[in-house]
């Protein structure tokens, strides 16, 4: 019997969960395991990657903003980041993302942080 599996996103780098039955499904069609999260496997073809510097962040509030590279501000949640609660990346950290338009702006999706250490529990900036 198959178990559930956690795998590391190569777009982004975020870990997903493959559940048994998934795995099961898979193997009876002889594929492979995905190599993408579905975050990214949706957004793959659709957009290309955005770079950007993280210019604020309120751990408290688990939100921050990206300066983009190209210019503009983008919202960046805590949870498109995929990093362990409390953790962040130090202001200034080189990013990678998509871009996803809401109706209240641009928000970061999938978002990889550079080779920087995170800085556990840091007070917010």
């Amino acid at each position: 019997m198959l178990k559930d599996t956690y795998l590391r996103c190569r777009t982004c780098g975020n870990s997903f969960l493959v559940t048994s039955a998934q795995r099961q499904l898979l193997a009876a069609r002889s594929a492979p395991l995905p190599e993408r999260c579905p975050a990214c496997s949706a957004l793959e073809g659709l957009a290309e990657r955005h770079t950007g510097r993280l210019v604020r962040y309120d751990r408290s509030r688990g939100f921050g903003f990206i300066q983009d590279d190209a210019g503009g501000s983008v919202f960046v949640h805590a949870s498109a980041l995929g990093l362990r609660r409390g953790a962040r990346p130090p202001v200034g950290s080189p990013l990678t993302y998509y871009v996803e338009h809401t109706e209240r702006g641009l928000r970061a999706v999938a978002v990889r942080v550079s080779d920087q250490p995170l800085l556990p529990g840091a007070p917010s900036d």
